[in-house]
């Protein structure tokens, strides 16, 4: 009974359903008559109306019924509007590379907004803890580097990776060049042009979005002096870490985890970015 337990309550805080209404001894779920089940963008939609009599013992021939696609679809684990956590978080994962298909601009944005938002979180969490102050988050900061991640970030990565994808689609049809060649010569511009564009502008956007939720103006010569301080620092950093990601990334780790994997690793490595931006 305590897995059919856990799994309804799960079910009931992740899984949306149509409506909730409360009336005297009764909880009712209200959800459009139609025949069966149907399967909506990886998650199983009961078309099946539920009424759950909660403090009278007895119930209707037809409540019985209705209370049997629940209790069935629980006790076998199926793929059916209840699900245990690992198919919930499976199919969480599952949308959210489909929404990177249907919708990438914003997807990649938001994604990016919400990984720099933690890892500048984490950045100053270590920077109070190496004080030995009391963490006090900085919200002003959070905002304004994952405003970076949503104005910026994202869409000068979507952007960049699309480039790299007709360099290698270009070579293919004009040398026939395999695969293996393809990725070496996307990596080379990727890791010389591509990093050299991306970090000399990311300190001048900072400070633009910085200046933009702190109510001043951008001091640009403020920009320039972090670019030359931090900026061979910040690139070599860059060489060590995630070449060595990638190459994990490439053999180790299955394709459809590998967004995932960049993304709780681009916390850490945002971490490291924020607090060289904002030091």
């Amino acid at each position: 009974m305590i897995p059919i337990i856990r799994h309804v309550i799960l079910a009931g805080m992740l899984l949306p359903v149509a409506a909730f209404s409360v009336v005297p001894n009764k909880v009712v779920v209200s959800i459009p008559k139609s025949a069966t089940a149907k399967k909506v963008g990886g998650l199983f939609q009961s078309a099946v109306p539920l009424e759950v009599d909660v403090f009278e013992p007895a119930v209707t021939e037809e409540e019985t019924q209705q209370l049997d696609f629940s209790i069935e679809s629980v006790s076998r684990g199926g793929n059916t509007l209840l699900q245990s956590p690992r198919q919930t978080l499976g199919n969480l994962y599952q949308s959210y590379l489909r929404a990177i298909e249907e919708r990438p601009y914003l997807t990649k944005s938001v994604t990016a907004a919400v990984v720099n938002f933690f890892g500048d979180m984490l950045a100053q969490f270590i920077e109070a803890a190496n004080a030995g102050v009391p963490f006090v988050p900085n919200w002003v900061r959070l905002q304004g580097f994952a405003l970076c991640g949503l104005l910026f970030i994202g869409p000068y990565v979507h952007t960049w990776y699309q480039q790299l994808w007709k360099v290698g689609s270009w070579m293919e049809k004009k040398y026939d060049s395999p695969k293996q060649v393809q990725t070496i010569a996307q990596l080379v511009l990727d890791q010389t042009i591509g990093v050299v564009i991306f970090f000399s502008t990311y300190f001048y956007v900072y400070e633009i979005i910085d200046a933009l939720v702190s109510f001043r103006l951008p001091i640009m010569s403020a920009a320039s002096a972090k670019v030359a301080e931090s900026f061979g620092p910040v690139l070599m950093t860059n060489y060590y870490f995630w070449p060595a990601i990638n190459w994990i990334s490439f053999n180790y780790v299955p394709v459809q985890l590998r967004v995932l994997v960049n993304n709780v690793v681009g916390v850490l490595w945002n971490a490291f970015l924020c607090a060289k931006l904002a030091g």
